[in-house]
């Protein structure tokens, strides 16, 4: 994550509530950019938008910003990166069963749907449910799942096997082998997302 994001992440720990403009003099760094960074952390539900405050002047309201509720200062980020440090901290053969089998565990008991349109329909229901902002569409080389945000964005940067841990569930709920074409990359919306490719 960039530096000026955790500052700005940071600052609403402390201070609970900002503007743009006050960030931007706090932090020295330009309005648009302050801007810029804003909608890059809203998009990725890191922080939000929760009011105005009036201008002094005839301009307009100010908004204010804050952590989103999943962001609020607890220690289970730092215990998550932790623990899934000790855990893959083997060789890659056994990270790459241990994934699979963390995917087995959160999935469940998984009714398998002989039709593939609809075990792509309930994968996203599953994965939406858990925050993803997901989608699938066709593709020439079969099905795309594509992911519009990350919940493991705090840990993700120090922890990128996490990117294994989705395909392994897409995988499973979708019952074909699956690769990540994407990683956090710009959508044509501005936001970032992840992108998934069957392999039939």
């Amino acid at each position: 994550m960039q530096l000026t994001r955790k500052q700005i992440m940071q600052y609403l720990r402390e201070k609970h509530y900002a503007t743009a403009n006050e960030l931007s003099r706090t932090l020295n760094v330009t309005p648009a950019n302050i801007r810029h960074h804003l909608g890059e952390l809203k998009a990725q539900d890191i922080i939000e938008y929760f009011g105005k405050i009036p201008s002094k002047g005839r301009g307009r309201p100010t908004g204010l910003y804050r952590l989103s509720n999943n962001f609020i200062d607890n220690n289970l980020v730092q215990l998550s990166a932790t623990l899934l440090n000790s855990l893959l901290a083997n060789r890659s053969s056994e990270r790459t069963h241990q994934m699979h089998q963390i995917a087995k565990k959160m999935l469940g008991e998984l009714a398998i749907n002989p039709n593939l349109f609809q075990r792509l329909n309930e994968a996203i229901k599953w994965l939406n449910d858990r925050h993803y902002k997901s989608r699938w569409e066709a593709s020439p080389t079969g099905p795309r799942v594509i992911l519009g945000f990350c919940p493991y964005v705090p840990i993700i940067e120090s922890n990128p096997e996490i990117c294994s841990l989705d395909c392994e569930l897409i995988s499973q709920l979708i019952q074909l082998p699956v690769i990540q074409i994407e990683k956090l990359e710009h959508s044509p919306n501005g936001s970032r997302q992840c992108i998934f490719i069957s392999e039939t």
